[in-house]
């Protein structure tokens, strides 16, 4: 995380640092360089096992894009046929047709503050839930990187914040455009550089505490006993799963179990797949129901360096749910609207909230649209039903990230096909 903010707000530093050595002509040409360095950056990190936050690399991609976009927009409004018919002969100073830090400046407040209100809705972190897994599902450094992606954005905010305004009020009451004085390049050269450094050290000093933490308390547990595997059954019957709600008097003893989950789920050592059988066998162990029909959902193989995850549904007949509800009477059978009101009342464990959310988004997609996202019904906005009795029915791969992106960008959306052309080529977050 630290080399992320590192390379990132480095980027931006020396944007405006090189406006000593290149010409305003050919700043825009740095600005895409360097946004075309982030995107592969961004890009290579989607192919690793476990891939960290790169919301920082991708949101300065987006201010070397429209800060090469406006200086490129400046220098063209700043010909001599142009500007010379508007603007006093004698007030121009062709040779500094822009200063770069009052261009990136409010550009770097713009997305970061847009980044800062969408927070995790932003396309960037939710193609990165589809890909990845949801931060409860990557572990411990999932829901760690998820955290100080937002808190660099939070603290790049400032910074641009800080130095927009500075070097805005300085140039509005002090600045002359005859020459760039020594006072000019401290203002908006070596002010934005010493502020880097500053965040450097700072950033430095608090991941070094991150690490050591994580080293003592994390790191050592994993090396002792080892990388496992989390399997987890959800049960179904009819339009009905069946959850555990903790009781008042556990949940004051086990804070940790306060919320509602799933009862059948299990921690074995690492296995790099679960088969059917094997998955039968667990289910039986766990809710003595023997026969049931369980079947795979999908599986969270990478992003988390503490476990992998295997899901599965298990769907049981009248006989089988009265039994296992007789032996268990933690257990209660919710609808899908009244597990929908639980995960909005934030009253579900995250990893059931994602599984849920998961099944539901991408059987009504596979139901609405085809895999290029084009409709299968001749009727705009569509919506189908969804219901749980016919889920074990339906052929549909749950694994396959490609749904939750047909469902995020389909032909119900406005220019699908250029958001998903700008998503791939531009934002580098690809398809």
């Amino acid at each position: 995380m630290w080399l992320n903010w590192a390379i990132s707000s480095g980027a931006l530093t020396l944007l405006v640092i090189a406006t000593l050595w290149v010409k305003h002509l050919w700043m825009p040409f740095v600005a895409f360089g360097l946004q075309g360095l982030l995107f592969i950056s961004v890009r290579n990190n989607r192919q690793r096992l476990f891939p960290i936050c790169h919301l920082m690399p991708f949101i300065m991609m987006r201010i070397m894009f429209w800060s090469g976009i406006a200086m490129l927009i400046i220098n063209g409004l700043y010909s001599h046929w142009l500007v010379d018919r508007v603007f006093d002969v004698n007030s121009i100073n062709h040779e500094i047709p822009f200063i770069t830090q009052l261009v990136v400046g409010p550009i770097s407040v713009f997305v970061t503050f847009w980044a800062r209100v969408k927070k995790r809705e932003l396309a960037f972190c939710r193609d990165c839930k589809m890909s990845h897994g949801t931060p409860a599902e990557r572990g411990f450094l999932g829901i760690l990187f998820s955290q100080e992606g937002q808190f660099q954005n939070r603290l790049m905010l400032w910074l641009a914040s800080l130095c927009t305004a500075i070097s805005w009020i300085y140039y509005i009451v002090f600045y002359s455009n005859s020459y760039f004085s020594n006072l000019d390049k401290y203002i908006f050269i070596w002010c934005p550089l010493l502020l880097f450094l500053a965040a450097l050290g700072y950033t430095a000093v608090r991941y070094l505490g991150i690490w050591r933490y994580y080293e003592r308390n994390i790191e050592g547990t994993n090396l002792r006993t080892g990388r496992n595997t989390r399997i987890r059954f959800l049960m179904v019957y009819d339009n009905f799963i069946g959850l555990k709600v903790p009781d008042e008097k556990r949940e004051q003893m086990l804070p940790g179990c306060s919320k509602i989950d799933t009862p059948a789920w299990m921690v074995t050592k690492f296995q790099k797949s679960v088969s059917d059988y094997d998955a039968q066998e667990y289910f039986r162990q766990l809710t003595h129901i023997s026969n049931a029909d369980v079947r795979f959902a999908y599986s969270n193989l990478s992003g988390n360096a503490d476990c992998n995850i295997f899901h599965f549904i298990a769907y049981l007949d009248q006989e089988q749910k009265e039994a296992y509800t007789r032996e268990n009477d933690e257990t209660h059978w919710f609808t899908m609207y009244e597990v929908s009101k639980l995960i909005n009342n934030n009253q579900t464990n995250p990893l059931l909230s994602a599984e849920i959310v998961r099944i539901h988004t991408i059987a009504m997609a596979w139901k609405t649209y085809h895999s290029d996202g084009t409709r299968r019904y001749a009727i705009k906005h569509y919506t189908p039903t969804f219901r749980l009795r016919d889920l074990h029915k339906w052929k549909i791969d749950f694994n396959d990230p490609k749904w939750l992106r047909v469902a995020d960008n389909n032909e119900d959306v406005r220019y699908y096909r250029l958001r998903r052309f700008w998503r791939k080529y531009i934002n580098g977050i690809g398809e």
